[in-house]
C-alpha cells in the first residue's frame, strides 16, 4: 500500500520541528551568548538580513501559490522557482528567511539554525521524494536528475 501525501507533504512536520530548533537556539543565544554578535557593522547585517528575509518570504509565497494551483491538477511543477530547486518552499526558509532573521537579530549562534534545519529537511524530504517518484515516474526522475534538491545544480 503506497503512502499518500497531502498538498503540503512533510511541510507541517518540518515547520513544527524547525520551530522547536529555532526556539532552542534563540533561547540559548539570549541566555548565554547575547554578547556574541557578528563582527560587521550593524547597518550591514540589518540591511542584508531584511533583504534576505523579504526575498525568502516572496519566494515562499510564490512557490506556495504555484504548488496550491497545480496540486489538484496532479501536474509536476517544473517552472518558476521549481526550475531552480525541487523544494523552493523549504529553500526559501533554510537559505533566506531564517538567515535573514538571524542577521536582523544579530545572533552569531543562530548560524547553526539553518544547518540543523537542513539536516531535518534532508531526513524528512526523502518521504516526499519517494511519493513523487511513484506519482510522476520517469518525469520526476528526469526532473530530479537535473534540478537540485535545495539549491540549483550548476554543472
Amino acid at each position: 500500500m503506497s503512502e499518500k501525501l497531502g498538498r503540503w507533504g512533510v511541510g507541517p512536520l518540518f515547520a513544527s520541528m524547525s520551530g522547536i530548533i529555532i526556539t532552542v537556539f534563540i533561547s540559548i543565544h539570549y541566555a548565554f551568548f547575547s554578547d556574541f554578535n557578528f563582527l560587521l557593522p550593524r547597518a550591514i547585517t540589518l540591511s542584508v538580513g531584511i533583504f534576505l528575509a523579504i526575498f525568502g518570504f516572496i519566494m515562499y509565497l510564490l512557490s506556495s501559490i504555484q504548488l496550491h494551483g497545480k496540486f489538484e491538477e496532479k501536474k509536476l511543477i517544473t517552472h518558476g522557482f521549481y526550475a531552480f530547486s525541487r523544494n523552493p518552499i523549504y529553500s526559501s526558509w533554510i537559505l533566506f528567511v531564517i538567515p535573514g532573521i538571524i542577521l536582523i537579530i544579530d545572533s552569531f549562534i543562530g548560524i547553526l539554525i539553518p544547518i540543523f534545519m537542513y539536516i531535518l529537511f534532508s531526513i524528512l524530504v526523502v518521504r516526499e521524494e519517494k511519493f513523487l517518484e511513484r506519482e510522476y515516474g520517469q518525469d520526476y526522475l528526469e526532473y530530479k536528475k537535473n534540478i537540485g534538491r535545495l539549491i540549483p545544480k550548476f554543472f
